[in-house]
């Protein structure tokens, strides 16, 4: 009995592990300061990651890469660490880049095992020293296609299909027509609602195909056939409840779930052709969620989804007051940030950008990002508009509810198999080789990290694979591997495995294109309008910030020198050494020095002495600059090394408390006898960020006089504000008398709400 219950015990924990392992992709949200800048500039960055299942703890790295229009492939790449002040960034456009539309994309290692839409994307716009960008050339046309609910639609069944009316900027526009069959029959008539989507109600018959005619007849569009087998959903809301249609023409037992932060629970099975069920709303998660209908081995057949109205999900707007003279140049003002008394704390980043820069912002906040874009397929032109408290809650209900059903499929047709894990810690990893691509039996593994004062020697017994894993390392930090294999003729040497990235995008263009929102912004004809904003940039729009940034690249760097800039009388040159590749380095040492003797101490490490001398008793061993063990001199070789010095007694022997030191630098990565005979490797993985400040000028203090162009004003990543109450910053205006500023505030609460509001500051 006793076994009985521990085995039931086993088993329920073990259920209960599987469930909080349960596959659910992060999402990610990156705010940016603006989406419109020139070489030189900064990428003020501040990235949000969130889990489907709130309990969950979410990756503590996010990967930024900006990738160039015509390829796809990252130009820039960053990792940045989550810190208190959560993922702050920056990114320094360097003067190489051409002009263009570039796609900045994030995300963590845990979201490439989904398909890479549900990635972040921004389009950014980037001014090189080329000129200004090209014009872009549209193809003149409308295109529209065509969305049956649920994903098909069946001969003798009542169907929906939404249709979407784009032009050749990838706007919506307005659109008016009839559906006609093959005989030239009128079958039904519809429109576009909102941003160029509508929906057709008909019912298909068979051997009949269909057209959609618009109106001016200027060119017509082909629906998809009806199918002939699979299955579909259909959802009607009826006052509080859902009316959950689903048409079954699979011919075998299918299974109908609600998918809901990150949890799937199945709420009946279908066996005939067709099942409706009534759902209530109260019983719904606050949201978007989506009934699925699966096959019994999780086969998805279709999806549809819905979403709950509440306040406890809405996007937060925040009070914005702005004080302070009018705009002129290098004047204090005041802006004031208020959170609604209801709710307690939040964490939000601000950004305050010239008047000429405030069309250039992203399409949409974190709120409506999180909540829509983050799950839905496509473009969402406006997102916002879903959430404004201004429109009438009906409209906004139908509005999103075609969107929905045109948008709302998923990702994929099956539950993916994570293939990354989360990634909390960082770690290298790779494989050992010889010159036949044989993998060792047995061999020991050196690892060094002179900037991290790191290392570690390990046997390792059987296979080629290691990993080491427990690491915090910036970029550019540079690790040292040897690989030493006794009783072989043949040499193996370490081949690291390279950082994860996501694959390159392709032609993106269509999927998140970018709109130069100056462009279809109204104003008003009484509307003060900045001479600046409404004409072409120029090179004077744009100021190349004298704060220079970290361009982060896992590219090989030159280890420093422990010699430092004087030299050492006696030091072994590369050339000198060369007779001595062979060996390794502890041999050698002990070769050219007869004094020195080595031995095993009690806790079994190498430690070498000096016969002639015991005061201290030791020879340290300083390997670019860090002291090491001596056993790693035996897995270094002598063609590894740049240079050596050997001395006893000196200043540096004084401060390490020793009879001598042996110093020793590496060579770089371009040495030949390293990286293509040698079995050591000098690796730089992508490493974190660095902690960038953003400059804020003072001037109400004595300063040395520079001139002033800034054209991202206020930049804070970080800011903490509390429930009913002002929290204020200010902020020194620049030379250029382009007002009113533009603020954009983006965060969250600990409770998980969303923080989304654009305001002009005037």
């Amino acid at each position: 009995m006793r076994n009985f219950i521990f085995s039931l015990l086993c088993l329920l924990l073990a259920g209960i592990l599987a469930a909080q392992e349960t596959p659910v992709p992060e999402k990610v949200y990156v705010h940016l300061d603006r989406t419109c800048y020139a070489v030189g500039e900064t990428i003020w960055l501040a990235g949000y990651v969130a889990n489907a299942q709130p309990a969950a703890d979410t990756s503590r790295f996010l990967y930024v890469e900006l990738l160039d229009p015509d390829q796809g492939e990252a130009v820039l790449r960053g990792k940045i660490k989550r810190r208190p002040y959560g993922f702050a960034g920056a990114l320094n456009l360097p003067d190489t880049l051409a002009s263009g539309t570039y796609l900045l994309r994030a995300y963590t290692r845990w979201q490439l095992s989904w398909p890479q839409d549900r990635l972040f994307h921004v389009p950014v716009q980037i001014y090189g020293l080329d000129g200004s960008l090209p014009e872009t050339i549209h193809a003149a046309g409308l295109d529209v296609s065509f969305y049956p609910e649920g994903g098909r639609y069946f001969v003798g069944e009542a169907a929906s299909v939404g249709f979407k009316a784009m032009n050749s900027e990838g706007r919506g526009v307005d659109l008016s027509g009839k559906v006609v069959d093959d005989q030239g029959m009128t079958i039904t008539t519809g429109r576009t609602l909102h941003e160029g989507m509508g929906l057709l109600h008909f019912t298909p018959e068979a051997g009949h195909h269909y057209r959609f005619v618009p109106d001016d007849g200027s060119e017509t569009w082909p629906l998809p056939d009806p199918s002939a087998e699979g299955a579909t959903l259909q959802v009607r809301r009826i006052g509080e409840q859902l009316l959950v249609n689903v048409i079954n023409r699979t011919g075998a037992l299918c299974r109908l779930s609600l998918c809901a932060s990150g949890q799937e629970s199945v709420i009946s099975e279908v066996e005939g052709v067709s099942k409706t069920l009534r759902v209530e709303l109260a019983d719904l998660p606050a949201g978007l969620q989506k009934f699925r209908l699966s096959t019994q081995d999780g086969r998805i057949l279709s999806e549809r989804a819905v979403f709950r109205e509440s306040g406890d999900v809405a996007p937060i707007l925040l009070t914005v007051k702005s004080e302070g003279e009018s705009y002129s140049p290098r004047t204090q003002r005041k802006v004031l940030l208020r959170l609604p008394a209801g709710v307690d704390t939040g964490i939000v980043s601000v950004s305050v950008v010239r008047h000429a820069f405030s069309p250039y912002q992203q399409e949409g906040g974190i709120g409506s990002y999180m909540l829509l874009g983050s799950e839905l397929r496509g473009f969402i032109a406006n997102p916002d508009y879903y959430f404004d408290a201004t429109v009438p809650e009906k409209e906004r209900r139908n509005a999103l509810d075609l969107l929905l059903l045109i948008q709302g499929w998923t990702y994929y047709d099956f539950i993916p198999a994570p293939v990354q894990g989360r990634e909390r810690m960082q770690s290298i990893s790779g494989e050992v080789r010889g010159m036949t691509n044989r993998t060792p039996r047995k061999y020991v593994l050196s690892v060094m990290a002179p900037g991290l004062n790191y290392s570690q020697v390990a046997e390792v017994a059987r296979g080629g694979r290691f990993v080491v894993d427990s690491l915090d390392f910036r970029d550019s930090t540079v690790f040292i591997l040897n690989v030493t294999r006794d009783g072989t003729l043949q040499s193996y040497a370490p081949v690291m495995d390279m950082d994860p990235v996501a694959p390159a995008s392709g032609p993106w263009a269509a999927r998140w294109p970018f709109f130069d929102t100056r462009r279809n912004r109204a104003v008003p004809d009484e509307a003060p309008v900045s001479p600046e904003a409404a004409i072409p940039f120029t090179e004077g729009t744009f100021h190349r910030d004298s704060i220079q940034t970290l361009t982060v690249q896992a590219d090989y760097v030159r280890i420093k020198s422990p010699f430092g800039s004087t030299p050492r009388a006696g030091a072994k040159t590369r050339e000198q050494l060369g007779p001595y590749d062979h060996m390794n380095l502890l041999d050698y040492v002990l070769l050219i020095k007869p004094t020195f003797t080595s031995s095993t101490s009690e806790t079994g490490g190498t430690v070498v002495r000096n016969a002639t001398s015991s005061e201290f008793g030791d020879i340290k061993l300083c390997v670019n600059g860090i002291v090491m063990d001596w056993d790693l001199g035996q897995t270094i070789h002598v063609g590894d090394v740049e240079k050596l010095s050997i001395s006893t007694r000196d200043s540096d022997s004084f401060m390490l408390h020793a009879d001598g030191v042996v110093l020793v630098e590496l060579s770089g990565a371009g040495n030949r006898t390293l990286e293509e005979q040698g079995s050591t490797r000098i690796y730089v993985p992508l490493g974190w960020q660095s902690p960038q400040n953003f400059y804020h000028p003072r001037y109400d203090r004595p300063h040395t006089w520079v001139p002033d162009s800034r054209n991202t004003i206020f930049w804070n990543p970080w800011v903490s504000l509390r429930g009913g109450r002002y929290m204020s910053f200010t902020y020194f205006t620049d030379d250029q008398n382009d007002g009113p500023y533009f603020l954009r505030v983006e965060g969250r609460t600990p409770d998980g709400r969303w923080i989304s509001t654009s305001a002009v500051l005037e």
